[in-house]
């Protein structure tokens, strides 16, 4: 059973590094609307996404996504 508030609690204890300043961004870096975008590079849904988080972007000047490589489809993902 998906219990929501055990999500939100594993999120907001990871926060500083899902969304670490380190980390490669697209949009406003002071946006108050963070979102993590986790990726494959040989992911053709993720590929497809990119689209996607430009219209949200461009909608919102207020959006900020932090960009995470997740190679879990190859070792060529790497």
């Amino acid at each position: 059973e998906y219990d929501r508030t055990r999500f939100k609690d594993t999120i907001n204890a990871s926060k500083a590094d899902i969304f670490a300043a380190d980390l490669p961004f697209a949009g406003n870096p002071d946006g108050d609307v963070l979102i993590a975008e986790f990726f494959d590079y040989n992911c053709g849904y993720c590929k497809r996404a990119i689209d996607d988080i430009q219209k949200v972007l461009e909608a919102d000047k207020n959006v900020k996504f932090v960009f995470h490589e997740m190679p879990i489809l190859s070792e060529s993902s790497d």
